[in-house]
């Protein structure tokens, strides 16, 4: 497989010097993932990603955040866009990759639904890995593309890479700016039922990870949303270390934060609960939530959720 990518990529360079560009799409492999180039290598002008900071365009790719979120069978809507541009042409490739993915070892996630294309997006060069923009699509700046996961992917969530060109429109590979962008799926899910948690009051915590049934968990509040991460795909979308995260696992306060540790039932659910403290200095906190599951017979990691934020007023 490192030799089929690395072949790829060296096509792709020399195309860049007999074609103009990729206007009709480009192909495969140039999505920033593990192991893939990004548009960078043919659209060398400017530093990845430059373009945001000066104020050209920004670049993101948004979809479903967990897959309990994505309603059954139906394909879920990924949306890739350039939600602010100043330039007249543009362009996206995109993959998915589950939890078992590594650099040049691509582990691919689910499948792209070309019923759900149109005429602006098209799987890239016929490869059903990849999905990118096509003639009359570089005229738009935002495209929505079905994709449906597997039905029992591999632990760990699952990560949408794109990459984006604002170019400029002279039918050549200079002048352009390209961009990297991710969106994360999670497999497991920590839901409240308000944003608002008013002081004084009882605010139930939904966990859900169907994939593990009976296994342990820890859930945790922070105050902090920098990623750590627990080992292989584990990255956990907020600082478990921080001081409101160690309030939360400490016995002390247990009455607080009630069930913050405990085993899933055999449906892979559990509730938690935070009683919120009768105390005014406490309006305006913001807390990040977030938990992860652990195998029973082993201290290891085996499932990790979205993140969740509320509150306190």
């Amino acid at each position: 497989m490192a030799r089929v990518l690395t072949l790829a990529i060296l096509t792709t360079v020399m195309l860049c010097g007999v074609l103009v560009g990729f206007q009709s799409g480009p192909p495969s492999y140039m999505t920033g993932a593990p192991g893939n180039a990004d548009c960078t290598i043919c659209h060398f002008s400017f530093a990845l990603n430059s373009g945001a900071g000066l104020g050209l365009a920004l670049f993101d790719v948004a979809g479903p955040d967990t897959t309990l979120d994505m309603g059954g069978p139906v394909p879920a809507p990924i949306v890739v866009s350039f939600p602010m541009t100043t330039r007249p042409i543009h362009g996206f490739e995109m993959t998915a990759r589950d939890g078992a993915d590594a650099p040049f070892v691509p582990s691919f996630a689910g499948a792209w639904d070309p019923s759900t294309f149109g005429s602006d997006a098209q799987l890239a060069f016929g490869d059903p890995e990849y999905v990118s923009h096509t003639l009359s699509g570089s005229q738009q700046t935002s495209w929505t593309v079905g994709w449906t996961p597997d039905a029992v992917p591999p632990a760990g969530p699952m990560t949408i890479y794109a990459a984006g060109n604002a170019a400029n429109g002279n039918a050549a590979p200079t002048g352009d700016y390209i961009f990297t962008a991710t969106h994360t799926v999670y497999q497991a899910r920590v839901s409240v039922s308000q944003a608002i948690w008013p002081i004084g009051s009882s605010q139930p915590i939904i966990l859900e990870a169907p994939t593990v049934p009976g296994h342990g968990y820890i859930l945790v509040a922070s105050n902090d949303i920098t990623p750590v991460s627990l080992g292989g795909p584990f990255l956990v979308p907020l600082n478990p270390f921080s001081p409101l995260a160690s309030l939360t696992l400490d016995p002390a306060f247990s009455s607080i934060f009630q069930n913050f540790q405990g085993t899933l039932d055999g449906s892979g659910n559990a509730t938690a609960q935070t009683n919120i403290p009768p105390l005014p200095s406490l309006s305006g906190m913001v807390a990040h939530l977030a938990f992860a599951t652990l195998d029973p017979q082993t201290p290891t990691v085996t499932e990790i959720s979205n993140r969740v934020t509320v509150t306190l007023q």
